[in-house]
């Protein structure tokens, strides 16, 4: 840090991207230099191979992890087995060369049914049946212990299915005992050889149980001593367990004199009792206007045994009628904790319960009910692997046993569990003893913990880092990229004086529940044109219909065309809208349970006055409280809205009818964010910032729309496009970030109440004056008033840096192995050649595995451009062994991806797993030009502990094989030059001036000066796919929209295929020749780094300048 700056910082989060502004701010508060402004993009943890599913990166990785992981751990298992089998004198037997494919089965069924006196024979046959076993071992709850396998078990539903399907198709009795490989033996003997698949005789899998039996049927038949018998048994059958897993990584306890114990999960019933305790000590009942009081024991009981034991999601006005007050009378509630997570919208409620008591695992939900809560606690600690399991304890066996009974279609539901994710500060016991003590005292969290552990007022547990993992990808992404920033703005200028968050409703969730809003949402857009249609159908309404006429007849609709006050009959046109109850102060409550159709009569006796009073008072002799409750129990249900919505819809209105008290008045905190992971970010930077007395706050999306027209200055930022807010310009999201830095307290109350008094003067069809409002006193007007000129100031800066190019869009660049699945799910048939076949280049570059490859290369016959002739004596050797001529060899098929691997069936595409590119220069004479290779990650994977960007890659690798022919002779003659490699998401400074001809000169037409690319991928063995940095799909216009309609300017059909389809696919040598690209590469704030001592990507290009 080279000087300590006064300035303030704006983040504005959206879910794809996060914008950042630095503005630094005179004495007054005034705008004087724009620090910095830039757009993050991020892909919200989706795995760009899953876009329809929303899937994330980690879930798809972890798929493949796991795969992985499975992969290697058999191989682990199968060569330990071997070398166990050599241990004991036995021949290692290949079963993958055996032609006769029934030997492993026909050997295992003679060992259970004949003694081998020949100790030779015997070595080999239970070497066959061993590794046989092994690789076909079946299906085992992987919570059993391979111990549990020692015993004899009962045949399992499978053997006995198995076993009446091959008597039926034999006819022949069969012994009760009788055993896997002996009954595939008699099934061979009958009709039907077909074991496996659809119509097969063995129809699923084998039981790990059934196979143990036949292994000590082995034993028994052929002497074996117990000993031998339990080493071969947990040799084929060992296998991991997933008890406690995770315990040995959780941190301790933070409480004094607990610093020993693990910290509890957060999917507890510990925690979630305590979530609700620690609200609980937070209430306050309002008894008069200067006199609160703390709830009693009695209520504080009764309250958590609501929250505790409810199947729904209550509110606080529920809360507030279980304790007969008003919700108005209820204090406290919008108080938050670091460590209970405590959340203002509504009351916390016990997750994990809910959860376990709506479980479709029947066998779950009825042990769950009648556990006590040792047991429970036990079980969440197995199923969401949070510790220890312990053998000695009688609740975790309980726990244990009732997993372990759970059939293998029952299991697999388990993987659709989501308990509550994350640690808590404190211990199970912490939690338990803190939460004890604020329901038998009138203490709240702080005394109670004071009390408890003799800590002080300044005592505080530690803050949880900015950008700590939550476990959803989508936030964690956000909470990662807002730490890096605002750490190296921090390094860069010191700490600020305030920093703004302005969050959309979806950013702070995950993608796939983004979408299902987004749903919702166009559901009910829909939903609104049809009734505008019916509007326009059913009243002759030949103008605009608005929106303040969809409510209303929405109401009418619903109350049966009758005024909800006094039942007279009312229609569209003669229905005016009212507030049942209003709003103390500026602007009204206008949510749809507040707002009711109403006759003229009635809206104007009752004027601003609160139903339940209007009502009690009046001399309209039809009005009555009694009477309004039964006509809202006889609403009409809405389309597309569930009876349990309609209920909660009627229970609403009922409970704001019987009101006595005027809502709230509008505050700033009506528009700050109360998200529970927005409430934690804003915990995080405030803990981070605490030294500094950096005031922090989190605001809800409308703000800077708001703003924006507000100050005037909507129509006068100059994005690409035009003036005004556009989607179109990423840059604009820098924009919004740097109009929420220089929001204050008072200005975003103003701003509230302004919305509030637009939206009652649009349901109420009032023409009102919320245009002229500047706050609702004369401090606050001043305040508004001087808001609106630093905002003038900001709109120049903002536009300087526009004009100038100084608002950067970065992104993270993926660097690391395994960001995705290892291959496409499709596997194909390998095409299956002889040895001696004539073998062009182009069939073996297409060779199954390198060995394969470099064994026909090396071939004394292989010509580089004609590959192998036929010959039916020749031989290779491949991997310490020779094939003959006749003998069998695989090559991916000819309709397969040029890339793939070998898996276990085929062949699998890997064209989606490029992890970089590398650029080269090929001088061929007295001109050179510019070749691309793609590198798979497959033929990085051994190389991990690497510089992944200069490991040399052999001709035999996927990578170099499929590459430009041209190339790859280079590369073989040594006549290419390494320049630098590109990733996806990579950023391209380009000259544009040779461009003119096909989409990409429409699109310079239409966007001049679009210089700026970013590398989007790979298709192709020469070219790239590039797509404009600072341009957004979303923003095109409506292709629709009329030509003379200067608000919807029409775009070229290349602009639009660059846009938002294929992109921009021109050559490497393109790219880098006539282009003269830069390849910039940045740091955290967004300025382009052209070296890096920390071995961080740099900036290059192919200029010799």
């Amino acid at each position: 840090m080279t000087e300590q700056i006064r300035y303030r910082i704006g983040i504005d989060v959206g879910l794809y991207s996060v914008g950042f502004a630095a503005v630094e701010v005179d004495d007054q508060g005034y705008p004087r230099r724009l620090l910095k402004a830039q757009v993050h993009q991020h892909d919200a943890g989706v795995d760009p191979l899953q876009g329809k599913t929303a899937k994330t990166r980690l879930a798809e990785s972890g798929v493949a992890r796991r795969v992985r992981r499975l992969i290697q751990r058999r191989r682990k298992r199968l060569a330990a087995l071997d070398r166990m089998i050599v241990s004991q004198g036995w021949p290692l037997v290949s079963l993958e060369n055996e032609p006769d494919a029934w030997l492993p089965w026909k050997v295992r069924a003679r060992l259970v049914s004949e003694k081998i006196a020949d100790q030779d024979e015997l070595g080999r046959s239970l070497s066959i049946a061993l590794r046989h076993m092994a690789r076909h071992r079946g299906w085992r709850n992987p919570w059993t212990s391979v111990a549990s396998l020692s015993a004899t078990n009962e045949p399992s539903e499978f053997l006995i299915n198995f076993r009446e399907r091959v008597a039926s198709v034999t006819g022949k009795d069969l012994p009760i005992d009788v055993t896997p490989a002996e009954l595939v033996m008699i099934a061979k003997t009958g009709p039907s050889l077909k074991l496996r698949g659809e119509g097969g005789l063995i129809g699923g899998k084998l039981h790990q149980s059934d196979n143990a039996n036949e292994l000590r049927a082995v034993a028994r038949r052929q002497g074996l001593s117990d000993d031998l018998f339990q080493t071969l048994l947990e040799a084929v059958f060992e296998a991991k367990s997933p008890r406690g897993a995770s315990a040995k990584l959780v941190g301790k306890d933070v409480l004094p004199g607990r610093e020993s114990e693990p910290r509890a999960a957060k999917s507890t019933l510990a925690f979630q009792r305590y979530r609700i305790a620690a609200l609980i000590g937070n209430m306050r009942i309002e008894e008069s206007s200067k006199a609160k009081r703390v709830l009693t024991v009695a209520e504080r009981r009764e309250v958590m045994d609501y929250l505790d034991t409810t199947d729904e999601q209550p509110s606080w006005a529920d809360v507030a009628e279980l304790l007969g007050i008003s919700r108005r009378a209820l204090k406290g509630v919008a108080q938050s904790d670091l460590e209970a997570d405590l959340v203002a919208t509504r009351p916390a409620v016990n997750v994990t319960d809910q959860t376990l008591r709506k479980i479709k695992i029947k066998s779950i939900k009825q042990w769950w009910e009648n556990a006590n809560d040792d047991e429970r606690e036990a079980l969440v600690r197995a199923l969401s692997n949070s510790g220890v399991i312990s053998e000695d304890s009688a609740p975790d066996l309980a726990a244990t046993e009732l997993i372990e009974s759970l059939p293998e279609e029952d299991l697999a539901k388990l993987d659709g569990l989501h308990l509550p994710a994350g640690r808590a500060a404190y211990s199970e016991r912490s939690l338990r003893e803190i939460t004890e003590q604020i329901m038998q005292s009138e203490d709240d969290l702080h005394a109670a913990r004071k009390r408890l552990f003799g800590v002080d007022d300044k005592w505080r547990p530690p803050v949880e880092p900015i950008g700590e993992r939550v476990g959803n990808p989508a936030v964690d992404r956000v909470l990662r990229i807002v730490a890096r920033w605002l750490e190296a703005a921090e390094r860069e200028w010191g700490a600020p004086e305030s920093i703004n968050v302005e969050h959309v409703r979806e950013a702070l969730g995950s993608v796939a529940a983004a979408r299902d809003l987004v749903r919702q949402n166009e559901k009910r857009y829909e939903q609104r044109r049809r009734e505008m249609a019916e509007i326009r159908e059913k009243h002759s309404i030949d103008g605009e219909v608005r929106q303040s006429d969809v409510r209303r007849y929405q109401a009418v609709i619903r109350q049966n065309s009758q005024c909800l006050y006094c039942g007279t009959g009312i229609k569209l046109h003669t229905a005016e809208m009212d507030h049942i109850v209003p709003r103390a102060g500026t602007g009204s409550t206008n949510t749809r349970t507040n707002l009711v159709a109403v006759c003229r009569d009635c809206n104007a006796d009752k004027s601003n006055t609160l139903f339940s009073v209007w009502a009690a008072k009046t001399k309209r002799p039809e009005v009555s409280l009694e009477g309004a409750l039964q006509r809202v129990n006889a609403f009409l249900s809405e389309s597309g809205v569930s009876a349990r919505e309609n209920k909660k819809f009627q229970s609403e209105v009922k409970r704001r009818l019987k009101a006595t008290e005027l809502d709230d008045p509008v505050d700033a905190r009506s528009i700050e964010s109360v998200a529970w992971m927005a409430n934690q970010l804003h915990l995080r930077i405030a803990g981070h910032f605490h030294h500094a007395g950096t005031e922090v706050r989190v605001f809800r999306g409308q703000i800077t729309a708001w703003a924006r027209k507000a100050s005037g200055i909507e129509g006068r930022i100059e994005f690409i496009g035009g003036r005004g807010k556009t989607r179109l310009d990423r840059r604009h999201h820098a924009v919004d970030a740097a109009v929420t830095a220089m929001m204050r307290h008072s200005v975003a109350q103003t701003l509230a109440e302004r919305d509030s008094l637009r939206i009652e003067q649009w349901s109420t069809t009032d023409t009102g004056t919320w245009k002229q409002y500047r706050g609702g006193d004369p401090a606050a007007q001043v305040l508004f008033d001087r808001w609106r000129s630093q905002m003038e100031a900001l709109v120049d800066l903002l536009n300087e840096a526009l004009r100038e190019d100084r608002i950067p869009i970065t992104e993270n660049l993926r660097l690391r192995l395994g960001s995705s699945a290892a291959h496409d799910d499709t596997i194909r048939k390998l095409d299956m050649r002889q040895v001696g076949d004539e073998l062009s280049v182009a069939v073996i570059d297409r060779a199954s595995t390198p060995a394969l490859w470099c064994a026909l290369t090396r071939h004394p016959d292989f010509s580089p451009t004609d590959g192998l002739p036929a010959d039916p004596e020749r031989r290779i050797r491949l991997q310490c062994e020779w094939l003959d001529s006749g003998e069998k060899i695989g090559f991916f098929s000819s309709d397969a991806a040029a890339a793939s691997i070998l898996v276990r069936g085929g062949s699998a595409d890997i064209g989606n797993t490029i992890h970089h590119a590398r650029v080269y220069r090929v001088s061929n004479g007295k001109r050179s030009f510019y070749a691309m290779l793609r590198v798979f990650q497959v033929d990085l994977v051994r190389h991990q502990s690497s510089d992944l960007f200069s490991v040399e890659l052999p001709p035999q690798s996927i990578s170099v094989r499929t590459s430009e022919p041209r190339l790859r002779t280079a590369l073989a003659e040594d006549r290419a030059e390494y320049l630098g490699w590109l990733v996806e998401g990579d950023e391209l400074l380009l000259d544009m001036s040779s461009q003119t001809k096909g989409q990409i000169g429409e699109l310079l037409a239409d966007y001049p000066g679009t210089v700026r690319w970013r590398v989007s991928g790979f298709p192709h063995i020469s070219k790239l796919r590039l797509r404009p940095r600072l341009l957004a799909a979303e923003g095109l216009p409506d292709p629709i929209a009329s030509t003379n309609d200067s608000d919807a300017e029409q775009t070229s059909s290349g602009t639009r295929m660059i846009l938002a389809g294929q992109g921009w696919r021109p050559g490497v040598n393109v790219i880098f020749d006539s282009c003269d690209a830069v390849v910039i590469r940045r740091d955290t704030l967004g300025r382009v780094r052209l070296s890096s001592h920390a071995h961080l990507p740099a900036s290059w290009s192919v200029r010799t300048d």
